[in-house]
């Protein structure tokens, strides 16, 4: 009785709460490359139609071509096509797409052709990328933080125009420049698909609260999300725009067990710590615990005003089993 009142439980969470549900495929990871090595996308296509039974609202895909800890790396825009085809209510979107890296028109044609492939199901996530090593390798400059962040504003204007606009489209700007494009088709999704910002600095901040529909930072640590939090409210306001008018979530690699000793086991065989100072000096936080400990932690980032939680669960080739483990005995309990 106790477990179909869990699972019911879990249900109204998933489907009737205001708190959203996703998970993503933690690429920067030699697990993962060895997962893809030895089962290929279909593990990827199995993985994502599961969660989706099981009421996730996003799959999330990180978009890179290198990694410090692992080589073995799928495009990011073909899996989200591909998913998409496989697919029927999950919506789709990259964690998060380094703006700078691409050129902008063979990026927004992928993200339009996703969202009519998926019928309106994709979402624009954008960031100003964070590996230098992965521009240097394929010759690509990386500037400075602000001169970055400029390059994904501009970039966001050109989308919302070619998205919006019929016609030729023509802007001339620092970093791109459009001369009577002819964008077609359009998107599914009016007047453009949702963007979502990652990151977590005080410009990415600045430019979520001007654009953005979603704000996804990965693994902050509950005091510094609490601060983040109340400045990109104050930043909306400034903008004319409603205190709830960004969805705040946050990316996070999570274990999750009932015994503690397997918790503590995952921790070990992926040299994990809970908290940690990550590559480009900033204090992370993983979520691991036994259900109770990761229920617990959860439950204070949503009174600091978290509403989108999206899982990278741990160890990479049990994330369909972990997934069903949190639908089953994290979420009811939120």
């Amino acid at each position: 009785m106790e477990t179909v009142d869990l699972y019911v439980r879990s249900l109204k969470r998933l489907y009737m709460s205001d708190i959203s549900f996703s998970f993503y495929f933690q690429q920067d990871n030699p697990l993962m490359g060895n997962v893809i090595e030895e089962k290929g996308f279909e593990f990827l296509r199995y993985t994502t139609k599961k969660a989706e039974e099981l009421g996730f609202k996003t799959v999330f895909y990180p978009d890179h071509f290198m990694l410090p800890k692992n080589k073995t790396l799928l495009s990011c825009w073909c899996v989200l096509s591909a998913l998409a085809e496989a697919t029927k209510k999950i919506r789709l979107c990259s964690l998060v797409t380094p703006i700078p890296l691409y050129p902008i028109h063979i990026l927004l044609k992928n993200l339009i052709t996703v969202d009519n492939v998926s019928k309106g199901r994709v979402m624009f996530g954008v960031g100003a990328g964070w590996y230098e090593r992965e521009f240097n390798a394929y010759g690509i400059p990386f500037p400075k933080l602000r001169e970055r962040v400029e390059m994904v504003e501009e970039a966001i204007k050109a989308f919302k125009m070619l998205c919006e606009k019929e016609g030729p489209v023509s802007c001339k700007g620092k970093y791109y420049r459009l001369d009577d494009v002819l964008f077609y088709p359009k998107p599914v999704q009016k007047p453009h698909p949702p963007i979502w910002i990652g990151g977590s600095s005080n410009r990415i901040l600045s430019l979520t609260a001007k654009y953005a529909q979603g704000w996804i930072p990965y693994e902050q640590p509950l005091d510094a999300m609490k601060n983040k939090i109340e400045r990109l409210k104050r930043l909306l306001v400034e903008n004319g725009r409603r205190k709830d008018d960004v969805e705040v979530a946050m990316s996070f690699r999570c274990i999750v067990s009932d015994k503690k000793e397997e918790v503590e086991e995952t921790m070990k065989m992926l040299n994990l710590k809970r908290e940690f100072v990550n590559v480009l000096g900033v204090r992370s936080r993983i979520i691991a615990g036994t259900t109770e400990e990761v229920v617990e932690e959860l439950r204070s980032y949503v009174e600091v005003g978290v509403r989108h939680f999206c899982f990278g669960m741990q160890p990479s080739y049990q994330i369909p089993e972990k997934l069903e483990f949190i639908r089953d005995k994290v979420i009811p309990q939120l």
